[in-house]
């Protein structure tokens, strides 16, 4: 008997094509899209899981308060003094590091010769905290001797091919470095992706620092700790504000608080301050993701209940003969539910086969790779079959109480109908469309809050901006040559260097009005190293005084250029210019100019005080304005002459634009993500309802083809097709515009610089639904309008 039933149940999918690829494709999609999210979903909160000790590993975060303004800003980092400083005061902690991440590396072996980001200062106990392995090497003391480094396998493999490289030696700059150990591929789930591990006794302060590892005022290093098994991390934090006291000072203390954080937390915390570039995801994002996937299956699962309450319907008459051969409403139930149930199971290997394609483009997107290995299959099996059953139970419950109820006389002489009124169908159409609409309405808002960001004033010219690397001593010595070598390229307006202004965070100190060393006077500020030409090179306007210029020879060691946003902090009235302030440890000076405030960080950021002048220490990038409309003919200029002008060092160019936009990386890509999920939504609702509207024109086809006999025209029935679902999809706009509003001015409240929703944008959202929905259901209503009436009524 269950043989017979398959056999019918294929027979019926095979008789109606067009309703089994839409409703089981649909339902497919939908939960591809779930499996993909959850795969994604699995990999975040995995993160930094796969370490042995990762339930007893912290991090200690830095939060500091302004004296002054009592602005407390949150870093990801300490001093270098407290790593030490628990072990010595705490038996609990079983080990503690520092870090200290370091960029525009100049890496030489034999002839090859690299710039490199990613080099990592850690103390020797960094593979006693973490359980990196090692494909060569002893972990134990890989790190202890100084000059030692520790290399990622790709960066093994790039210098030394398959040779081994424990012993060689490879050249940062004058130093040499002996490779100690090579690491195993590091899981894609850590937020810490080594390329060169070194030794932290080989690092040393840049020359022109004033400070130095014993000090409590420097929060720039990322700290790590190892409790014991017994030691419960509250009971630490309780005593890390008498331990600041005791070792930093009662005046570090009244300011400034030490937290620990669990390593599980450390992902999905980017919003600390200073955070040495390691991975880190958005948890609100990432909730977001998940509740579109299962929007997307909301609306294939409506699109394949609807279709099998219709399809079931219309097959009254078999129900009705089984009643009168003798079947029970039992046995009747359970074959409408185990036929739903085979059709939502024949989903499972299509939706699994979906997911694995496209698993990959998505891994694109996010910018972090989505594991589908075999070891995942059981997982997402498991997933599919859930849905397929939740969706196929769910199904089946409303025809199998409705079609099994009835006298099978009734059913037999078709008095059967399908309930008039506020439909079940009416229903779907409209909560398919909710759906879709809050989704439209929000990408459109979306896209324009991202066009806001693109097309905003920042305060300084981007445009016609290359920025190049400098990395090494050789070619900080040179620059003075190079910027008059370049000044010579007819492209080139100006030439400047200073650090990465191109960046979320660029470092901040406490600044002590008119030189004072109050501590309660400072206000925390960002910082920026300048040089001579900096400002006119950005276009960044003076609002009094003068810029920092080669003229005054006393500029390099006294003068400062502050913004309007650090004048109002120091609550000063007038001009501040002649007026003296101490940058933290670093040095005095006296404020020659003030600017008017530009955008230092993204536009999720309101504009901060901002303290600007020549350091005493290298500047890492080379600025150079071009001339209009020449920017891409000087890059190629300075690509063929950059051997002439830096020897060996590779040239790494990036235009400032592109510099700006991954600011807004993490934004675009989700935005990007919104997009082709919104297109995806859409795509199943309108399969749906070109399959409802298939349906209805089938029902009616007698109808029809009465009203074309009577002479009605092909626009009036395509008219009389079309009118019952446009209305619902109206309704549907109505249900969604205040759904999505109420979440997107949310969204936005995120941004310091947003747009604000007017009532257009969710016009052109609900014009451009209405479109969608106008096209799909005119398709087939145009078609049953133009049919030969002769066909349907030969019957009657």
């Amino acid at each position: 008997m269950i043989i017979n039933f398959v056999k019918i149940l294929f027979r019926n999918l095979w008789r109606n094509k067009p309703f089994s690829v839409i409703s089981l494709g649909g339902l497919s999609i939908g939960m591809a899209a779930v499996i993909v999210i959850a795969l994604f979903l699995r990999t975040e909160h995995s993160f930094d899981t796969f370490h042995t000790n990762a339930d007893r590993i912290y991090r200690v975060t830095t939060s500091v308060r302004s004296a002054s303004t009592g602005e407390i800003r949150h870093f990801a980092t300490t001093s270098p003094a407290v790593a030490r400083s628990l072990v010595n005061e705490f038996p609990e902690v079983q080990a503690a590091i520092r870090m200290r991440r370091s960029d525009n590396h100049i890496i030489r072996y034999n002839d090859k010769r690299f710039t490199e980001n990613k080099v990592l200062y850690v103390d020797s106990s960094f593979f006693r905290i973490f359980s990196f392995s090692l494909k060569r090497g002893v972990a134990a003391t890989a790190l202890q001797a100084p000059n030692s480094v520790v290399l990622s396998d790709e960066i093994a493999k790039k210098y030394f091919g398959e040779d081994d490289p424990i012993g060689k030696t490879i050249m940062d700059d004058s130093v040499s470095w002996s490779v100690t150990g090579v690491l195993d591929p590091v899981p894609v789930n850590s937020h810490i992706q080594p390329e060169f591990l070194v030794s932290f006794a080989t690092w040393k302060i840049p020359v022109g620092f004033t400070v130095n590892l014993d000090s409590w005022t420097w929060v720039t290093f990322p700290t790590y700790i190892l409790l014991d098994k017994t030691t419960d991390a509250l009971s630490i934090q309780s005593r890390l504000q008498q331990f600041i006291g005791k070792y930093g000072g009662a005046d570090i203390a009244s300011r400034r608080t030490l937290v620990l954080q669990p390593l599980s937390d450390i992902y999905f915390s980017n919003q600390l301050l200073e955070n040495a570039g390691f991975i880190n995801g958005d948890r609100k994002q990432s909730k977001i993701l998940f509740c579109v996937a299962i929007l997307i299956l909301i609306i294939g699962g409506f699109n394949f209940m609807t279709l099998f309450t219709a399809g079931s319907i219309k097959r009254t008459k078999e129900v009705g003969i089984r009643k009168v051969m003798g079947a029970s409403r039992r046995n009747l139930i359970l074959q409408i539910m185990g036929e739903a149930l085979l059709l939502t199971l024949f989903c499972v290997p299509v939706s699994i086969f979906l997911a694995y394609v496209s698993v990959d483009y998505i891994s694109g997107i996010i910018g972090l790779k989505v594991s589908f290995a075999f070891a995942e299959l059981p997982l997402v099996i498991g997933i599919a079959v859930l849905m397929a059953i939740a969706v196929g139970l769910t199904a089946a419950v409303y025809p199998a109480l409705q079609l099994t109820a009835f006298n099978p006389a009734a059913t037999l002489r078709s008095l059967f109908r399908i309930p008039s009124g506020v439909s079940f169908k009416k229903a779907l159409v409209v909560t398919q469309f909710t759906i879709s609409g809050m989704l439209i309405i929000s990408s459109v808002v979306m896209y324009k809050q991202s066009e806001f960001i693109a097309n905003k004033e920042l305060g300084f010219s981007s445009s016609d901006l290359i920025r190049i690397e400098m990395p090494g001593a050789e070619l900080q010595q040179r620059f003075n040559h190079i910027k008059a070598s370049l000044l010579q390229d007819p492209g080139v307006v100006s030439v400047t260097k200073g650090s990465n202004i191109f960046r979320e965070s660029i470092g901040s100190v406490p600044i002590y009005p008119d030189a004072t060393t109050d501590r309660n006077a400072a206000v925390q500020m960002n910082i920026q190293a300048v040089h001579d030409d900096f400002f006119e090179t950005f276009g960044i306007f003076l609002k009094s005084g003068r810029f920092v210029s080669s003229r005054f020879p006393s500029d390099s060691v006294d003068a400062i250029v502050i913004n309007e946003a650090a004048v109002k902090a120091f609550g000063w009235t007038g001009d501040p210019v002649g007026r003296r302030l101490q940058i933290g440890e670093i040095k005095p000076g006296t404020i020659v100019g003030v600017v008017k405030d530009f955008h230092f960080r993204s536009l999720h950021n309101t504009i901060g005080p901002l303290v600007m002048y020549i350091p005493p220490t290298r500047m890492d990038n080379i600025f150079i304005k071009t001339e209009p409309g020449r920017l891409e003919a000087t890059a190629r200029n300075i690509e063929n002459h950059w051997k002439t002008l830096a020897g060996d060092t590779p040239l790494n160019l990036s235009y400032a634009d592109e510099n700006i936009e991954r600011l807004y990386a993490r934004d675009n890509k989700f935005l990007l993500l919104i997009l082709s999920f919104c297109g995806l939504s859409v795509f199943v609702a309108c399969m749906g309802l070109y399959g409802l509207t298939m349906l209805i024109t089938h029902q009616r086809t007698k109808e029809i083809g009465i009203r074309k006999v009577l002479g009605a025209g092909i626009g009036s029935i395509a008219a009389l097709v079309s009118r019952e679902f446009l209305v619902l999809v109206a309704i549907a706009i109505l249900v969604a515009a205040p759904i999505a509003l109420y979440f997107l001015n949310q969204w936005l409240g995120e941004f310091a610089y947003r747009i604000y929703i007017r009532w257009w944008l969710v016009a052109t959202a609900a014009a451009l639904i209405m479109l969608v929905a106008f096209v799909t259901v005119s398709f087939e209503a145009f078609r049953a309008a133009i049919a030969n009436p002769i066909k349907s009524l030969r019957n009657e």
